[in-house]
């Protein structure tokens, strides 16, 4: 559905994960054709219907700083990254990502 970028009560970012070379060819078993996860888009439509932004977004370790900066000034997010899909390092990044998400409110 398109954005509702005038009056949208909130904007709400919704994050996903695509496994580099994964055998599916599009980031992981529980993808759909397009890469994102199969239920992201319904997600994505039910809160553009109760009138906020839902902004799909991959999370992409190497593009960290920028992803952070759009993380903290959202006023919500999604994560639909399975726990583990992120290896070493990573996981614990992200993981602190949010924690320090949370911690803004």
């Amino acid at each position: 559905m398109p954005q509702p970028w005038e009056g949208a009560r909130y904007a709400i970012l919704l994050v996903e994960y695509n496994i580099p070379g994964h055998e599916s060819g599009v980031g992981g078993a529980d993808k759909g054709k397009n890469g994102h996860r199969v239920d992201s888009i319904p997600i994505a439509n039910g809160v553009i219907k109760a009138g906020s932004q839902c902004i799909p977004m991959f999370y992409v370790p190497q593009f960290y700083e920028m992803i952070s900066i759009a993380l903290k000034t959202a006023d919500g997010i999604i994560v639909r990254i399975n726990p583990g899909q992120l290896v070493g390092d990573e996981q614990d990044k992200f993981d602190n990502l949010m924690r320090e998400c949370i911690a803004l409110g």
